[in-house]
């Protein structure tokens, strides 16, 4: 994949939040290792966008000890727009307050999905670029991006 015109490998990594998927000790070892996050709620329903701001991002912060993450926010399921629950400006909102960037997507019709991948690595890049080589981020080999 090409990212700002140089070649870029993403690593992406797939988790579903919840108490069952609970992994403990494997998933803070997995957070600590990634560049940025695509966080996804469905549109159609009001508390996958409650259960990203009461536990993933307290979590994600907790283990990074950082305020701030490299993520964008991505409200799914755009192809049932006749059962939305959210406003765009909820989900826009709740980006805008930590500093993401917001998409609506939809999977299954494959809207926006390249897009909010293809931000958040041009993203990291930037933020990448004239880091001291002993940041943590750039401790991955080089041209390598890793998103959960």
């Amino acid at each position: 994949m090409s990212i700002d015109d140089e070649a870029c490998l993403l690593e992406i990594m797939d988790y579903c939040w919840s108490a069952e998927n609970d992994y403990g000790a494997y998933l803070d070892r997995w957070i600590r290792r990634v560049h940025g996050f695509v966080l996804v709620f469905d549109i159609t329903s009001p508390k996958s966008l409650e259960v990203i701001e009461k536990e993933v991002l307290p979590r994600l912060q907790n283990v990074l000890e950082v305020e701030r993450i490299s993520a964008v926010l991505v409200g799914n399921k755009l192809d049932l727009e006749d059962k939305r629950k959210m406003a765009p400006a909820e989900g826009a909102a709740l980006a805008e307050k930590h500093g993401w960037q917001y998409f609506e997507a939809s999977a299954m019709n494959r809207i926006n999905v390249d897009e909010c991948f293809l931000w958040l690595a041009s993203d990291i890049n930037k933020k990448c670029k004239g880091k001291e080589k002993k940041d943590k981020l750039t401790s991955l080999p080089p041209k390598r991006c890793c998103i959960m």
